[in-house]
């Protein structure tokens, strides 16, 4: 007799799971000079990333800036329009980055922060700050051209302002993210056999059940 328990049915699966992959990092720049992303309604979107890895997971993450008005894209990045220069960042002007993950498949997706900014700038303090009305606290730096490095304190969102009454300007061109992932475990080929078999032996086990519970007709005399 084929018997099979679901004490039995619930190992074959577990020793049929794939291990579920470790944690990986994953980074991505987004490019903000012409040519990459659009401004609508006066506010910046990204080209879309695109992740998909060996493991099956998949997500998008795209970029927004809005700005003290509407925001602005050229060669060299984004800036605001109006202030002392028109189309860059000056005189106060401040322009704020969010991210938004969607279509998240296959796993579980964590936004790890904005890791860095990439900067055109003109001479004089330049401030970036994860709040952008507290220009003087601890999370505030002058950015240099080039890349500057803000993983110490990977905000979920932050600012960048330029100082009022100086005429000093600058533009970011890109801003750096980082994501842990973790894809989901599933079923090996082997185990996908191992429950059609245990599948089988279950509807048979309770057929042979059913059967057997059938009573006997009455003789009658």
């Amino acid at each position: 007799m084929f018997r099979i328990s679901l004490t039995t049915l619930t190992f074959l699966l577990a020793i049929g799971l794939s291990p579920p992959s470790d944690a990986a990092t994953v980074t991505h720049v987004f490019n903000l000079t012409t040519g990459n992303g659009s401004i609508v309604g006066g506010e910046f979107e990204s080209v879309v990333f695109e992740y998909d890895d060996m493991a099956g997971l998949e997500f998008d993450a795209q970029l927004f800036v809005d700005g003290s008005q509407s925001i602005t894209q050229d060669a060299n990045g984004l800036g605001i329009t109006g202030g002392l220069h028109n189309a860059i960042i000056d005189d106060g002007e401040f322009a704020t980055f969010t991210l938004v993950l969607s279509n998240i498949l296959g796993g579980s997706v964590a936004f790890d922060g904005f890791q860095e900014v990439e900067t055109i700038v003109d001479s004089g303090a330049k401030i970036y700050s994860i709040d952008q009305f507290a220009f003087t606290t601890a999370d505030n730096f002058s950015p240099a051209s080039g890349t500057n490095d803000i993983s110490g304190t990977s905000p979920q969102t932050f600012s960048v302002i330029a100082e009022s009454g100086t005429g000093n300007f600058f533009q970011p061109s890109g801003v750096g993210v980082q994501f842990t992932t973790s894809p989901t475990a599933v079923p090996e080929p082997g185990s996908l056999a191992l429950l059609g078999i245990a599948g089988v032996g279950i509807a048979f086990r309770s057929r042979r059940r059913k059967t057997g519970s059938i009573e006997a007709p009455e003789v009658t005399a």
